[in-house]
């Protein structure tokens, strides 16, 4: 009995404590939730903050992609707000035939990967669909429009004669160029398409892949053959030159286009597009001198990985101060443990060019695995508004 006085006083601390520890969880809670500026991590570097409403939009809550201060800022009658000026913008059909969870939360549906549009229920269903295709009706004709093909090559043309730059992109295994304008499964707000990222000066040019048979018996369209069928190494030489002419050829041509202004050309890709025009850009990039490399979801090339040659063109690259100075971006899915493994492949090759190739930036996203959809026209357009601002200039 003696000792009760004590027991009580510690238990009352206890009490305190824990009371004190709830208060200052939701304090916390709340500070988060107002977006205060010393509680957000900074951006990543050189990366600009947002592109467009689509973006907004996407990011608005869940989508956890640390180059945007954005995500989770964002309250519900702000964000369809957003979308409908997003319809208006004229490339609606981005944001509603995704998976993201951002996107799903908004809408009133589920988000499920290679799902058809997300919104499976809600009262505003009907009229935000039919609102989509009216929107984008108009951004495919003006497209499609502005599009020419030679043979496995789609070029989308500038509007007007304000040709500033030219961007030769890569689709990635499987896919093909056709995908990339607005009626493809991959149409989202890339610069090339029609909407409120379109870059008037820009002119696109979008090869296709030659059907080829991987080593397990898949015939899809490929930029160079599988050594196996679970690994990224190159398992022929032989194909991979094929493209790699092919792609100097391109460029030549593109930088003939522009008078010799190599700068003002352009390389880039997704997934293995991108490791592609990576490889391509490391050996080409000094000697045509040309203007900087984007690219999502893809890894640097090395002779280990049977891209033979690889190395001495990074080693000659690193070389060349005033090519290394010119910009290469990257983004890089840090939950991608299939496609492309980021911890397996990708973080490992980093440090070759970290710290060496001042140019060399690296966007990190997570949340979506190797499938990052419109995240790949985000940083393209961010890309752009940064070096060729121009090309948004009429």
């Amino acid at each position: 009995l003696a000792q009760a006085p004590r027991i009580v006083f510690l238990l009352e601390c206890i009490l305190w404590s824990f009371l004190m520890l709830r208060a200052a969880a939701a304090l916390l809670a709340l500070l988060l939730t107002m977006k205060l500026p010393l509680l957000v991590l900074p951006p990543l570097r050189t990366l600009q903050n947002g592109c467009a409403h689509c973006r907004r939009v996407d990011q608005f809550r869940y989508s956890p992609a640390r180059d945007t201060p954005l995500a989770g800022s964002r309250s519900m009658p702000h964000a369809l707000w957003q979308q409908q000026r997003h319809q208006r913008a004229g490339c609606g059909r981005c944001v509603f035939t995704t998976y993201s969870r951002a996107a799903a939360h908004v809408t009133g549906g589920t988000a499920r990967r290679g799902s058809t549009p997300l919104a499976r229920r809600g009262w505003f269903k009907a009229p935000r669909l039919a609102n989509a295709k009216v929107a984008s009706a108009a951004a495919d004709a003006a497209a499609v429009n502005h599009t020419t093909s030679a043979g496995r090559v789609l070029v989308v043309e500038p509007l007007g004669d304000c040709h500033t730059c030219t961007l030769v992109y890569l689709h990635g295994y499987a896919r093909r160029a056709r995908d990339y304008l607005p009626t493809g499964c991959m149409g989202f707000c890339f610069p090339w398409n029609s909407g409120g990222d379109r870059a008037p000066g820009l002119r696109t040019v979008l090869p296709t892949a030659a059907l080829m048979e991987q080593p397990w018996g898949e015939i899809a369209r490929s930029w160079y053959k599988y050594k196996e069928p679970n690994r990224n190494h190159c398992g022929n030489i032989s194909a991979l030159e094929k493209t790699r002419k092919t792609l100097r050829h391109i460029l030549e041509r593109e930088i003939a286009l522009l008078e010799g202004a190599s700068e003002r050309v352009f390389l880039g890709g997704s997934s293995q597009g991108c490791t592609t025009a990576l490889d391509v850009y490391l050996r080409e990039a000094s000697r045509l001198q040309l203007g900087g490399f984007v690219g999502s979801v893809g890894f640097i090339p090395r002779d280990s990985l049977g891209f033979t040659g690889a190395n001495a063109a990074l080693e000659g690259l690193l070389k060349d101060a005033k090519q290394a100075e010119r910009p290469v971006w990257m983004q890089c899915a840090t939950d991608d443990r299939r496609d492309v493994p980021w911890r397996n492949l990708v973080s490992p090759l980093l440090p070759l060019v970290e710290g060496k190739m001042p140019g060399f930036t690296v966007r990190l996203v997570e949340g979506r695995g190797h499938g990052i959809q419109e995240w790949e026209a985000h940083i393209i357009n961010d890309f752009l508004k940064r070096y060729m601002h121009d090309a948004y200039r009429w």
